[in-house]
C-alpha cells in the first residue's frame, strides 16, 4: 500500500517541481526585460510566472512573482487600475502568509505609488506608512519609501518636506548599495529644483542620475532625467543640444513605452519649437504630448501647461479653455502648482476673478518663481 502511494502522489509532486523551476525562470527572465525596457516580453513572462508559481505550492515564490508582476504593471503603460491593485494586493496576503515582510512593504510602496499616480495624497500616504512598518529598519526598502513620500510631497507642493524625503532616500540608497534607487531619488529631486526655479541644482542631479541609469543601463528610467537635461539647456537658450536631447530622449521613452517620459520630451519639444518660432512644429509636439491617457496626473498637468503657453501664441480661446482643464485637473488632484499657475494663465487671459485666486495660492506655497509670476501676472 505504502508503495502504491508513493507511486500515486509521484506526478503530482513532478509537476510541482517543474512549475516551481518554471516559474523562477519566467520571473528571472521577465525582471530582466523589464529592467531592459522590453516591456511586453517582459510582463509576458512575468504574468505566467504568476500562475506557474501559483501552481508551485510556495508561497513565498508567489508572493514574490504577484509582487513583480504587479510592480512591472504600475510602472508600464498598462492600465494602472483595480486590476494592478488586485494583484498587489494578493502579493501582500501571499507575503503575509509567507512571513516575508519585505515584500509586503515592497507591494505596499506599489501600491502609494499607484495613489501618487492619481493624485489621491491620503491613500499614498497611508500604504506608505503600512510599506515603512514592514520594512523593519531595512535601508533599500526604507529608501523607497521616503524617495515615494517625496514625490507624494512635491505632487502637493510641499517642497521643503519633498526635498528632505529625497535627501534622506539617497542617503540609505546609498548606504543600501542600490544605485538605481539613488538615480530614480536624484530625478525627482531634480524635478522639484527645476519647479522652483534652482536651475543649477536641478542640472547637478540630473546628470548623476543620467550616469548612475547608463552604467546601471537601466533603459525604463533613462528618458526621464534626459528629458530634464534637454529643459534646462533649452532654460540655457542652447536650442540645439536641447533639441538633440530632448528628441533622444522621446525615441527611448517610445522605445520602453513610457507615455509619461514621451509626454514630458514633447513637451519641451514643442518649447524648443516654439522659441525658434515655428509654430507648426509647436502644435504638432504638443499635441503629441497629450496623444495618449496619461496614467500619472501630474505629467497630465505638466503636459496642459505646456499647452496653455503654446496656444496663447495663436488661439486665446483655445489657450483659455486649456487653462480651465489644467485649473479642474490640478484641483481635483491636489496638485496646487498647478492650480496657482492654472489661475495665473487664466488671469493673463483676462478672468478677473482669476488673479486673486493665483495670489492666494501662490502665497501658500514655497516657490519664488510661482510667488514671482502670481505678483508679475507673467506666466511662468
Amino acid at each position: 500500500m505504502q508503495a502504491a502511494a508513493e507511486v500515486s502522489t509521484s506526478p503530482r509532486r513532478t509537476r510541482t517541481v517543474a512549475a516551481t523551476v518554471e516559474a523562477r525562470a519566467r520571473l528571472d527572465a521577465g525582471s530582466a526585460a523589464i529592467a531592459a525596457g522590453a516591456t511586453e516580453w517582459g510582463l509576458d513572462r512575468l504574468q505566467g510566472a504568476v500562475a506557474l508559481a501559483s501552481e508551485s505550492e510556495d508561497v513565498g515564490l508567489e508572493a514574490e512573482a504577484l509582487l513583480e508582476y504587479g510592480q512591472s504593471l504600475a510602472h508600464s503603460a498598462q492600465d494602472r487600475s483595480t486590476g494592478v491593485t488586485a494583484i498587489l494586493h494578493r502579493a501582500i496576503a501571499a507575503a503575509n502568509q509567507a512571513e516575508r515582510k519585505d515584500y509586503a512593504s515592497r507591494a505596499s510602496s506599489e501600491l502609494a505609488f499607484l495613489h501618487i499616480q492619481t493624485g489621491d495624497a491620503l491613500q499614498s500616504h497611508y500604504w506608505l506608512a503600512r510599506a515603512e512598518t514592514d520594512s523593519d529598519g531595512n535601508d533599500h526598502l526604507l529608501a523607497v519609501v521616503s524617495g515615494l513620500r517625496g514625490l507624494a510631497f512635491s505632487d502637493s507642493a510641499e517642497y521643503e518636506q519633498s526635498l528632505e524625503a529625497f535627501d534622506r532616500s539617497i542617503t540609505l540608497a546609498q548606504r543600501a548599495g542600490k544605485q538605481r534607487q539613488v538615480a530614480w531619488s536624484l530625478s525627482m529631486a531634480a524635478r522639484t529644483h527645476l519647479l522652483r526655479g534652482s536651475t543649477a541644482t536641478a542640472l547637478d542631479q540630473v546628470e548623476e542620475s543620467i550616469g548612475i541609469a547608463e552604467s546601471e543601463r537601466w533603459a525604463a528610467l533613462l528618458p526621464w532625467p534626459q528629458a530634464q537635461r534637454g529643459e534646462i539647456l533649452r532654460l540655457q537658450g542652447r536650442l540645439d543640444e536641447a533639441s538633440t536631447q530632448l528628441e533622444a530622449a522621446y525615441a527611448l521613452a517610445r522605445e520602453v513605452q513610457d507615455l509619461c517620459w514621451a509626454s514630458v520630451a514633447s513637451r519641451s519639444l514643442a518649447s524648443v519649437a516654439n522659441d525658434r518660432h515655428d509654430v507648426d512644429a509647436s502644435r504638432a509636439w504638443t499635441e503629441r504630448s497629450l496623444e495618449h491617457r496619461l496614467p500619472y496626473v501630474w505629467v497630465l498637468a505638466h503636459a496642459l501647461e505646456g499647452k496653455c503657453h503654446i496656444t496663447r501664441v495663436v488661439n486665446d480661446g483655445t489657450s483659455r479653455r486649456t487653462a480651465r482643464q489644467l485649473a479642474a485637473c490640478a484641483g481635483g488632484s491636489g496638485l496646487r502648482e498647478y492650480s496657482a499657475r492654472a489661475a495665473i494663465r487664466l488671469a493673463d487671459l483676462g478672468d478677473e476673478a482669476a488673479g486673486p485666486a493665483a495670489h492666494v495660492f501662490s502665497t501658500s506655497i514655497d516657490n519664488p518663481t510661482l510667488q514671482q509670476a502670481a505678483e508679475s501676472g507673467i506666466p511662468i
